[in-house]
């Protein structure tokens, strides 16, 4: 299923400017001319625009955090291994998927939490940075991308 979402995109890897991609949650990037994209398992009943449920994260790890059921080592861990796993099973899904929504255009990577919190988009951008060159950071942050 994940090969075909990929091959269906139709973009390369390379078609998107790496620095277009930005992160943040859905109340900060309300009125901007930047592309929202949700990386949530369930954005906000008002969110219309694009979801990519492949990088939120998996099962539910989010409500076991919230209940103190795992600590954030262990809900690093699973996340992690969640996003390797996409990424050992087709190397473009992601930038594909991504370059989807960001061709020519600047996106933001968006979930519910504020940048000061702890929060899978920080994880992801840390691996996308890492795995493909892309330079993601919290938008409005011109400096560092580690929150936490």
């Amino acid at each position: 299923m994940r090969d075909e979402k990929a091959t269906e995109v139709g973009y390369k890897a390379e078609a998107c400017t790496k620095e277009t991609v930005k992160k943040t949650n859905f109340i900060q990037i309300n009125g901007t001319d930047i592309i929202p994209v949700s990386i949530c398992a369930y954005p906000p009943y008002w969110f219309n625009g694009p979801n990519i449920k492949e990088l939120a994260p998996p099962g539910n790890i989010v409500i076991s955090i919230k209940n103190n059921q795992i600590d954030e080592n262990e809900y690093i861990k699973i996340y992690t291994n969640h996003i390797y796993d996409l990424i050992n099973s087709n190397k473009d899904f992601i930038p594909n998927i991504i370059n989807r929504y960001s061709y020519q255009q600047d996106i933001a990577l968006c979930c519910f939490e504020t940048p000061d919190k702890f929060c899978h988009r920080h994880l992801l951008a840390d691996i996308l940075n890492k795995e493909y060159g892309y330079d993601i950071k919290e938008f409005g942050k011109e400096t560092s991308n580690k929150l936490f």
